[in-house]
């Protein structure tokens, strides 16, 4: 398990290996968590499933666009967090 600090927003991301996420699951079995986390599967049905190289380099290929991005507005001495 691996727990972060979310970057712009209050609150924590947490990383799960499939077995917890599981474990989380099944404690949930009888509330609304479980219902959110359901249709979170249902959304997305690869949660479960290793990325592969090239699905990771494109997510961080993403992440350096919009860094540069960022970087070019406030250089430009703008709002970094404006519209496209």
């Amino acid at each position: 398990m691996k727990i972060e600090s979310r970057g712009k927003y209050p609150g924590v991301k947490i990383h799960l290996d499939p077995d917890e996420c599981k474990g989380i699951i099944n404690f949930a079995d009888d509330n609304k968590l479980r219902k959110n986390l359901m249709a979170l599967i249902k959304d997305s049905p690869n949660v479960f499933s290793e990325r592969t190289p090239e699905e990771i380099a494109a997510v961080l290929k993403d992440e350096q666009d919009e860094a540069t991005r960022k970087l070019e507005l406030i250089h430009a001495g703008k709002k970094w967090n404006s519209p496209a």
